[in-house]
């Protein structure tokens, strides 16, 4: 977790993988929705792993939550307007990447004094009213 170029590549990594994992049909749409869950199986086994590696450095926080702020910026600097149906599908796709991330978290799984909250979870919580304005269909 030292290497310096470990954070960039894993914000290069993350950039790619939200592609993927961003919902391509309706999103009540059952069939779309399996293939997504099969992605993003996947997906949560690649994650957790690169959370083994994530370090305390300002590298690694950015690249691991800068997902979750440009969204939450994103969202908070729109309230009242109607957004395009893209911007939930980036906002839902980062949402599960971010907790995926966090449930990964070094000491996230730990009891007691041992647990750590993963730096975003604040932030999260900030986007409650935001994400109840969202349509019906997210």
């Amino acid at each position: 977790a030292q290497c310096e170029a470990l954070p960039q590549l894993f914000g290069l990594f993350a950039r790619e993988l939200l592609q993927v994992l961003r919902i391509q049909t309706a999103p009540d749409d059952a069939e779309g929705l399996l293939g997504l869950s099969d992605v993003r199986m996947a997906a949560l086994e690649a994650l957790t792993a690169w959370a083994e590696l994530v370090g305390d450095s300002s590298a690694w926080q950015e690249a691991t939550w800068a997902p979750l702020h440009q969204i939450g910026t994103h969202l908070t600097s729109s309230v009242g307007t109607e957004m395009p149906e893209e911007v939930w599908r980036e906002a839902e796709a980062v949402l599960w990447f971010s907790a995926t991330l966090a449930a990964s978290w070094p000491g996230a799984k730990a009891a007691g004094a041992e647990a750590t909250t993963p730096p975003p979870a604040a932030a999260v919580l900030e986007l409650g009213g935001i994400l109840d304005s969202a349509p019906e269909s997210w």
